[in-house]
């Protein structure tokens, strides 16, 4: 990659999110890069178990009281763009930084996404189509990116659902 952007400088900014789950030995091993996610569903409810690497969750919450306080950004510190800056992710010119999480006796269900996916979808609904006996794993990654997709997402979709059993 990093040949190819040399030769394309164009290329040179381009970067990506990535979360991954790696299960051995009755134990999970999971890592992330920027706002991709892992969730586990617990009792029929969505649980997030990475944190997204970006400016909100990167800064001290006294500061970032100042920072809203102060206006100095004025409208652009808000939720949907300013606190939303990744501070991590693949690429060139990125700055990467790899979180790891352990999960002892990882069994059941997993659900990997994008910012895509989970920034558009309700997890009561979410976890409703997990727990749905009657349909099939494709179907309810089908189910979910359509349910993305009708509130209005624009950006990447990618989903995985990995059920993990005893």
């Amino acid at each position: 990659m990093k040949e190819y952007a040399n030769s394309y400088t164009k290329t040179l900014d381009m970067g990506t999110t990535l979360t991954a789950i790696l299960l051995v030995n009755n134990e999970a091993f999971v890592i992330n890069i920027g706002d991709s996610r892992t969730y586990k569903l617990v009792n029929s409810k969505l649980f997030q178990v990475t944190t997204d690497q970006n400016l909100w969750n990167s800064t001290p919450e006294a500061e970032r009281q100042d920072i809203q306080a102060s206006g100095v950004y004025g409208e652009r510190a808000n939720d949907v763009t300013f606190w939303k800056v990744l501070t991590s992710a693949l690429g060139p010119k990125k700055t990467l930084k790899i979180d790891t999480y352990y999960i002892d006796k990882p069994y059941g269900t997993y659900i990997l996404t994008t910012d895509g996916v989970h920034d558009y979808i309700d997890n009561d609904i979410t976890a409703a189509t997990l727990t749905n006996q009657n349909t099939t794993l494709k179907e309810k990654c089908k189910i979910i990116v359509e349910d993305a997709k009708e509130n209005m997402s624009t950006d990447n979709l990618s989903i995985l659902i990995i059920e993990v059993k005893q």
